[in-house]
Formats: C-alpha cells, sequence, structure tokens
C-alpha cells in the first residue's frame, strides 16, 4: 500500500490546532513551498516572526539533518481572524482556474487565498487577479 505525503496539509492541520489550543507559536518541518507559504502569511499579518533551527538525527547509519520552523503568530487567538481553513486544490484533486474565474470565485472573500501561479510563484488571489495571472488555488484561511 502507498502513501501518499502532504505537507502543505500537515502545515494547515497544525496552524490550526495551534489555534484552537490557544497557542502563540507551532513548529513544522521546512521545505521550500511551505517556506515561501509561511514568509506569504507573515506579510499578511498572521505571523508576527519566523524562526528556523537544523535538528540532527541518526538514521540507518547516516547522520541526517532537517529543517524546523516555528512561527509565532501576530495577535492572541481571540483576535486572529481565522476560524478554520478550507483546502481548495490538494493531491488528489488539482485545480487550476483562469483569472476570470478566479475573480468571479475568490475576489470578495474575506480571508486569504493562497494561489500557485506559474509567474509570480505563490501569491494571495487578490494579487493574482490583479496582474490577470490564473494558477492553483491551493487553500483558503
Amino acid at each position: 500500500m502507498m502513501t501518499h505525503h502532504d505537507p502543505l496539509g500537515e502545515f494547515l492541520v497544525k496552524l490550526k490546532n495551534a489555534k484552537r489550543s490557544g497557542k502563540m507559536s507551532f513548529r513544522f518541518t521546512a521545505s521550500i513551498k511551505l517556506k515561501e507559504v509561511a514568509k506569504l502569511l507573515l506579510k499578511k499579518s498572521v505571523f508576527i516572526s519566523c524562526s528556523s533551527e537544523f535538528v540532527s538525527f541518526s538514521k540507518k547509519n547516516s547522520n541526517l539533518r532537517k529543517e524546523i520552523v516555528t512561527c509565532f503568530f501576530a495577535k492572541s487567538n481571540d483576535e486572529l481572524f481565522f476560524e478554520d481553513y478550507r483546502r481548495i486544490s490538494r493531491p488528489g484533486k488539482k485545480i487550476f482556474l483562469n483569472a476570470k474565474k478566479l475573480k468571479d470565485k475568490f475576489l470578495r472573500t474575506n480571508g486569504i487565498v493562497v494561489v500557485n501561479t506559474s509567474t509570480l510563484g505563490l501569491t494571495t488571489a487578490n494579487s493574482a487577479i490583479k496582474n490577470e495571472i490564473g494558477g492553483e488555488p491551493l487553500f483558503e484561511i
């Protein structure tokens, strides 16, 4: 049986669980895409800061290192604007929308919609709409 690994889904679950449990920070194993998501949410004032550290561990006679990122929320949990997240495109069901469909679906949302575009990389739906670029909407918080 094959197992599927979804780092973005794990990141969102950790974000939601940290908020629900009243914590002011949470940790995740870093990847390039998740660091970009954290930077984007840092710009949108969800996080006040993010720091990273390298952790060494042994696995079958080899020493490995992985990067652990800790993000601190900008506001207390009562003041955070999101209650939950909604995954839009996921590994089993990829969704790609052109600029017009992005505008129709996400222009008037109150939260942040993160979109993966070919030219801008990870960005918000509002900036993708402003630049008239389509892409893959990943999630909304």
